[in-house]
Parts: C-alpha cells; sequence; structure tokens
C-alpha cells in the first residue's frame, strides 16, 4: 500500500515537473502594479492560451523601507496579461486595477481612504524547465482617489518577480 502510495504521488509530482505547458504561477513581486510588495496567481484564461490573469494582494508601508511617513495600504491587483514567444522566453505585456485601502496619519488624525491603482505592464518573463519563473519589467501607472499618494502618476515603475509555475 505505501509503495502504491508513493509510486501515484511520484507520478504526480514527475507529470507536474516535466509539464511543457506550465498555465498557472504564484509570485512574489517587488513593486510595480504590488507598488512595494505583493504576492500574486496567475494562470491562462484556457491551456495553451496566450491570455492570462493575475490576482494577488499586495501591501505597501514605508515603514518596511524604514522611511518615516504616514501612509499604508493593502490592495488587490487585478489584471489581464498577454504572453507573445514560445518556450521559456515571454514578452509579457498586460493591464489591470489595483483597488485598495489606504490609512493615513495627518497632523496626528488617523484616516481611511479607498483608492485604485490603474496599470499596466510590459515585460520580460523566464520560465525554466524546473518550473522556477522570474518576471522583470516596467509597470506604469496612475493612482485614482487617494489624495495623499506621494506620486499621482508614475510613468515607468520597475517590477520584478519570482515565483513557480506549474
Amino acid at each position: 500500500m505505501i509503495r502504491q502510495t508513493l509510486l501515484f504521488v511520484m507520478i504526480l509530482l514527475s507529470g507536474s515537473t516535466f509539464a511543457q505547458n506550465r498555465d498557472k504561477s504564484v509570485y512574489v513581486e517587488l513593486m510595480g502594479p504590488s507598488d512595494m510588495l505583493g504576492v500574486s496567481y496567475d494562470a491562462r484564461i484556457k491551456p495553451d492560451s496566450k491570455l492570462g490573469y493575475r490576482v494577488g494582494v499586495a501591501y505597501a508601508s514605508p515603514y518596511l523601507l524604514n522611511i518615516d511617513d504616514a501612509q499604508r495600504f493593502i490592495s488587490v491587483p487585478l489584471g489581464l496579461n498577454y504572453l507573445a514567444g514560445k518556450g521559456k522566453h515571454r514578452l509579457e505585456v498586460g493591464a489591470g486595477a489595483s483597488p485598495g485601502i489606504y490609512h493615513h496619519s495627518v497632523n496626528y488624525k488617523s484616516k481611511n481612504d479607498f483608492g485604485c491603482i490603474a496599470f499596466g505592464t510590459v515585460g520580460y518573463r523566464y520560465t525554466a524547465s524546473n518550473g522556477i519563473q522570474i518576471r522583470c519589467g516596467v509597470s506604469p501607472y496612475v493612482t485614482f482617489g487617494n489624495k495623499y499618494a506621494d506620486k499621482k502618476v508614475r510613468p515607468l515603475y520597475p517590477y520584478l518577480s519570482i515565483g513557480y509555475a506549474f
């Protein structure tokens, strides 16, 4: 019984490890649509499709960078993306929105606001045969609804992510 269970698990793992089409991934992202730090799930709309989507959660706070600032927020990056090319090396182009709750401390008063970031992505996506995935590029964005945002428009905001494709 133990041998059969181990054999079954090995078959499942080998199928996912050596699969040609890794159409789902989970990654940690720095900057870009996550603004500071986020975790996202990315998948193709259907197998072998170049069109996909992302759903994530992101957190930004100057305290992470040891900056004495009064704003932090949590957001949900949602987007569509298109992958051009074949194999390990892809061009990624996408767009989306990241709605969230902003917490401000201004003049010793705390306030929570709803805000949204509209973003685009243009970048490079590398997916190794072992599933390791690296993404990097630029993500222009515009902030709506947050009157305390330090920058309302970032034309070339970089991003970098590392994750696992399966």
